[in-house]
């Protein structure tokens, strides 16, 4: 599971190998439960990607609606 930190990092990295200037957006909507982990812990794995969720809501994020 890629953290928001890290996707990120590769496309402000990315960003700067190529030369681009100018604002950018990420945007997370998709979280998916990984259905081996939560076959073994339903609530663990639940609570990975509701903790994933709260991670993307930081303030470090900003989030356009």
């Amino acid at each position: 599971m890629q953290r928001p930190v890290e996707y990120a990092c590769a496309v402000t990295a990315a960003a700067i190998k190529t030369g681009y200037r100018g604002p950018i957006f990420l945007q997370g909507d998709h979280f998916q439960i990984n259905a081996k982990k939560f076959a073994a812990d339903a609530a663990k794995e639940i609570q990975t990607v509701k903790n994933l969720i709260w991670k993307q809501l930081k303030p470090d994020f900003i989030i356009l609606i």
